[in-house]
């Protein structure tokens, strides 16, 4: 049986090893195909030729990657947040991001170890565990995770700017493209 996007995701939390590619294929299929269908209809209701709508849709695919990132960072207390509820939440629940991908790929082997045993424990998780986590996630990952970021962020601006759009909604999405570099909630 084949399974996209929240079931893949789903599949993850079971996984003890994941390659970054596999993440992002399901970060597409799962918050990318949602992105991609708005700025579809809104460039079919628009009357947009095909070179328009494809860059539109290249805007929506990227600016999602982006997204995804940014809220993995939050997710984890890696990056400073003000969201509610728990920032070790991704930690605690042993999420598999792209966060977890780089990081597990980039640590040396024996902290790999002592990683994999802090990394969701659930009600386990001691503020040590987490502390840890965090200090290897931002040593070994926030580097590639934020050059990840600027390049999705870049390309979607790029593809917006190609799509020539006119008017305070260009400008406003590109504010929002820009904002996953820096955003707190």
């Amino acid at each position: 049986m084949r399974r996209y996007g929240q079931g893949l995701d789903i599949d993850f939390e079971t996984r003890p090893s994941l390659r970054e590619g596999d993440y992002e294929r399901m970060s597409q299929l799962k918050t990318g195909v949602l992105y991609v269908a708005a700025a579809t209809t809104g460039a079919i209701l628009a009357d947009a030729p095909p070179e328009r709508m494809k860059a539109f849709e290249e805007f929506a695919r990227r600016f999602s990657i982006a997204f995804q990132d940014r809220d993995d960072l939050l997710g984890a207390g890696v990056v400073s947040s003000k969201i509610g509820g728990s920032k070790e939440g991704d930690i605690r629940k042993g999420k598999r991001t792209r966060l977890y991908a780089i990081t597990t790929a980039r640590v040396p082997d024996a902290k790999r170890r002592a990683f994999l045993a802090a990394y969701g424990k659930g009600t386990g998780t001691t503020a040590r565990d987490v502390r840890f986590v965090r200090d290897l996630m931002r040593e070994y990952a926030l580097d590639l995770m934020m050059a990840r970021l600027r390049e999705n962020v870049d390309r979607a601006i790029s593809a917006l700017r190609s799509a020539n759009p006119a008017g305070p909604p260009a400008s406003i999405l590109e504010s929002l493209a820009l904002a996953q570099l820096t955003r707190l909630r």
